[in-house]
C-alpha cells in the first residue's frame, strides 16, 4: 500500500485543517519508475560530436486503484493540495526504509470511470498523476 504525506492546502474533508501535514495510504496499481536524461548533443562540422549533460530526472507515473465515497473524498483533497507544485512524500511501495520528495509533473487529473453503481457517491473512479524526485 503506497502512502502519502502531504501539506492540506485544500481541504475537502470536514476534520482536515490548512496547512496541516497529513497521511494518506492508498492502493496504486501502477508505478512504473523511469529516468529522464537532459543534454545538449552538439556536433562539429568535422563530426565531432559532444554531449553537454544537464541532469537526470527520476519519474514515476502512479495510477491509484478505483476508489469511491469517503475514499475518493480523501484522494481528492490529497490531489488538489499537491496539483500547484507543492512537494509531498512518498513511499509507493509502501516497503521503502524512508520517504521520497516529490512534486507532481503532470498538468491536472482526469477521473476515468470504472464501475457505474448508480450515484456519484458509490460509483467507483480511477485517476493518474505524474511525479518527479526533487
Amino acid at each position: 500500500m503506497a502512502e502519502f504525506r502531504y501539506t492540506c492546502k485544500r481541504s475537502n474533508l470536514a476534520d482536515h485543517i490548512i496547512d496541516q501535514q497529513y497521511e494518506l495510504e492508498i492502493d496504486a496499481t501502477t508505478a512504473p519508475k523511469s529516468r529522464i536524461v537532459e543534454r545538449t548533443d552538439v556536433r562539429a562540422v568535422g563530426g565531432a560530436t559532444e554531449s553537454l549533460y544537464h541532469r537526470a530526472d527520476r519519474e514515476w507515473s502512479i495510477t491509484f486503484r478505483p476508489v469511491n465515497g469517503d475514499r475518493m473524498d480523501e484522494l481528492t483533497e490529497f490531489l488538489e493540495s499537491t496539483e500547484s507544485g507543492e512537494a509531498f512524500e512518498m513511499r509507493i511501495y509502501g516497503t521503502e526504509s524512508s520517504f521520497t520528495t516529490v512534486k507532481r509533473t503532470d498538468k491536472g487529473h482526469q477521473w476515468q470511470e470504472f464501475m457505474m453503481v448508480g450515484s456519484e457517491r458509490t460509483d467507483w473512479f480511477t485517476t493518474q498523476i505524474s511525479v518527479r524526485a526533487v
